[in-house]
């Protein structure tokens, strides 16, 4: 999937924290923590989802030859909401298969305001 700075898939966003990578042999393994300020999805005129800040957490292996992420853990954080994951993204430039299993935890009052956006 491509992703461009402006029209309809736009990610923006701006991402602090600690990151690793090695590359050996095809494989690129990674792990860290980014600290997101102003992460917005979409148009800049209209974001689709605009977070002021978030925090993603991942460990994780990225093979060339199976075209494939292995998320060994994953966590995406704001007010109100957590999810926790672990899985496959297979295909990723073919299908983009996805098989994750994990937790959502949510506090309804805090997501309130963000879900009458969308209502």
């Amino acid at each position: 999937m491509t992703r461009h700075a402006t029209g309809p898939d736009a990610v923006t966003g701006r991402g602090t924290g600690p990151l690793r990578f090695r590359y050996e042999a095809g494989v690129t393994t990674f792990g860290g923590t980014l600290d997101v300020t102003s992460f917005g999805y979409g148009p800049k005129e209209k974001f689709i989802w605009f977070e002021p800040a978030l925090r993603v957490e991942a460990e994780g292996v990225y093979s060339d030859k199976a075209d494939s992420v292995t998320l060994n853990s994953a966590r995406v954080e704001r007010p109100g909401l957590a999810l926790d994951a672990k899985g496959t993204l297979a295909k990723i430039t073919l299908t983009q298969d996805v098989n994750l299993n994990g937790t959502l935890r949510y506090d309804w009052n805090k997501l309130t305001p963000l879900v009458r956006g969308f209502v």
